[in-house]
């Protein structure tokens, strides 16, 4: 079989916030809008699981989104690594401007005062109104005002604030979703705000918890699913930082062959990241490079083809990829496998796939992107501050 080599530039979403701000504030809830609110019949509670769109190869998952009476349609990214919720809104500089946000249109929409509101606001906007600026791993940046109004979500809804963004970089979701929705700590929060799914689970009489199931197409959120009273979980892990959601890998192993780098090495600055909102897996730069020499050397025993150029960021067609070394990750006294199959990404160009290795130099981060995250089932408890891991199957990934 002849190996056609193409140089593919993988478009790499790190959706992590970079830096802490603030604590947190309780939301913000104006009166009418609160009335409406608690005048209406209060949920029981029951978990609900909602469709989410998207894939390794469109480079991230998004989650269909109402704003606003009468509402309006978002699709956004699903960010575990940051915690706001920003929509594109009208007239603004460097956005799409198919479907903006717009807030005169919605009855219930509100804007948030810079001073004198529930919230620090520690930039204001134009003048009289809180504002934000929020930063990406991936260097782009986003700054506009904060909004009050309705968000919705499969079939239930809650009062939250948003981000309506004014001013985009360009490399700001460059694909054709109209925002990121920010799933993790307040701490992350440009304007002290905590993420707009815990106040929706508070209103909504949910548990504190929410559940991803990354598949290869498309997957669930599951909203409210308390899993330490279900068997879908195989282990837990405690979060190791104040900011995000990450925990502490205890080792690492290429095939059968155990990293020498020791676990705070392995762990970067912040413990291993749990981040939807980042496309490839990420280690530090020394822990890539061992991770990279065992695989060309494993890959090179085992007379497998483009070892070393694949590793280097080239993208190989006509690959059987179950062929190469998988990636095992222990976690307290439990060991996980990420086999070859999840972590290489399938490109198309000119009708042909062209598969590349989903796993790059972090710099001084490690993170379990969706190239990671998409081989297991992964609950986020808010309430024990837990991660739990398990592997993908027909009763919890529904």
């Amino acid at each position: 079989m002849t190996l056609v080599i193409l140089a593919i530039l993988i478009s790499l979403s790190l959706g992590f916030r970079e830096s802490t701000q603030l604590s947190i504030q309780r939301n913000v809830r104006l009166t009418s809008i609160t009335t409406r609110f608690y005048s209406e019949d209060v949920d029981d509670g029951a978990p609900t699981s909602i469709w989410i769109n998207g894939s390794v190869e469109t480079s991230e998952y998004t989650l269909s989104i109402q704003i606003g009476t009468p509402a309006q349609d978002f699709e956004v990214q699903i960010d575990t690594g940051s915690t706001d919720l920003l929509i594109y809104g009208e007239d603004c500089v460097g956005c799409p401007q198919d479907t903006p946000y717009r807030p005169e249109k919605s009855n219930t929409s509100s804007f948030i005062p810079c001073k004198g509101s529930a919230f620090p606001c520690p930039k204001c906007y134009n003048p009289k109104y809180c504002g934000f600026d929020d930063a990406y791993g991936d260097g782009s940046e986003v700054s506009g005002y904060v909004v009050s109004d309705f968000l919705q979500i499969g079939t239930q809804e809650a009062v939250v604030t948003f981000g309506a963004i004014r001013n985009s970089s360009a490399n700001f979701e460059p694909t054709a979703v109209e925002g990121i929705f920010g799933l993790g700590n307040p701490s992350l929060s440009a304007w002290g705000a905590q993420s707009p799914l815990t106040y929706f689970l508070r209103q909504n009489n949910y548990y504190p918890a929410f559940s991803l199931c990354l598949q290869r197409q498309g997957g669930f959120l599951s909203l409210g699913r308390n899993d330490h009273n279900t068997s879908n979980i195989a282990f837990w892990s405690k979060v190791s930082s104040a900011n995000y959601w990450a925990v502490r890998l205890a080792g690492m192993s290429v095939g059968n062959t155990a990293l020498k780098s020791g676990v705070n090495k392995i762990n970067g600055l912040f413990g291993a990241l749990i981040d939807s909102g980042t496309t490839l897996t990420l280690f530090p730069s020394d822990v890539f490079s061992e991770i990279s020499s065992l695989w060309i050397k494993q890959c090179t025993a085992a007379g497998l083809p483009g070892c070393a150029k694949l590793m280097d960021g080239s993208c190989y067609s006509g690959l059987n990829v179950n062929s190469y070394p998988s990636l095992s990750f222990t976690f307290g006294s439990n060991t996980v496998t990420l086999p070859p199959s999840s972590y290489f990404v399938k490109q198309m160009s000119n009708n042909r796939a062209y598969y590349c290795v989903g796993i790059q130099d972090g710099g001084d981060v490690t993170i379990l992107g969706d190239t990671w995250m998409r081989n297991f089932y992964v609950t986020f408890d808010m309430a024990t501050n837990e991660i739990g891991f398990s592997s993908q199957s027909a009763s919890n990934c529904q």
